[in-house]
């Protein structure tokens, strides 16, 4: 009841600077990037991949990849999301990505992240080939 209270007379700009603080740091915990690229075909439809990479945490920071399959755009019909899934092996919460151009290459059907782990500090590439919508095979997305 007391802290009740206490929260009851703090003033008004106080409470709004703690919103704010609050607010911002929400802003810092996540941002994300998008690279658009390769190509993908499965009998008449194709299209292209889209990789999200979003970076998350402010004190323990990692990332998520996320892998998007894009159909072609057409006369009348503008690009769509056909499929959307997670780089599981990647997107665990032990990896940071490489914020630089080069940390997330895309080229073709294969897509290379580079990552460090978040507790051991060691440094590896996480590379997979990905298919048709939905699918993606790791060529190396072992243990370090």
């Amino acid at each position: 009841m007391a802290g009740g209270n206490a929260l009851k007379r703090l003033p008004l700009s106080a409470l709004l600077a703690v919103l704010a603080l609050s607010a911002a740091s929400a802003q810092e915990a996540s941002s994300a990037w998008t690279i658009e690229g390769g190509r993908w075909q499965q009998g008449a439809a194709g299209g292209t991949y889209r990789i999200v990479v979003e970076h998350v945490g402010f004190e323990h920071v990692s990332c998520r990849v996320g892998i998007a399959w894009m159909a072609a755009a057409t006369t009348g019909r503008p690009a769509a999301v056909l499929a959307e899934v997670p780089f599981a092996e990647l997107s665990n919460g032990f990896w940071a990505c490489d914020a630089d151009a080069e940390g997330v290459r895309l080229d073709g059907d294969l897509l290379a992240v580079r990552a460090t782990h978040t507790y051991s500090g060691q440094p590896r590439t996480f590379t997979v080939r990905l298919g048709t919508p939905g699918r993606y095979r790791c060529e190396d997305c072992g243990a370090p």
